[in-house]
């Protein structure tokens, strides 16, 4: 499901743009953070993701080299 401008939705808990702001602030002051963001409506990605196995967005800070 794609959403190119947005959710059509209503997201009491602030919206995408939101969360995607604040996992970049967190990943940027515990730099070896890294925070997947994927679709909970599939049956089993969250045992995926916590083993690797899922595809998503990834966030993680810069390299510094």
């Amino acid at each position: 499901m794609c959403f190119p401008h947005g959710s059509q939705a209503a997201d009491v808990t602030g919206g995408m743009a939101s969360k995607v702001g604040q996992m970049l602030a967190l990943v940027e002051e515990l730099p070896g953070l890294e925070v997947l963001i994927f679709s909970g409506l599939q049956p089993g990605m969250v045992p995926k993701a916590l083993l690797g196995e899922c595809e998503g967005t990834k966030i993680k800070a810069a390299s510094t080299l």
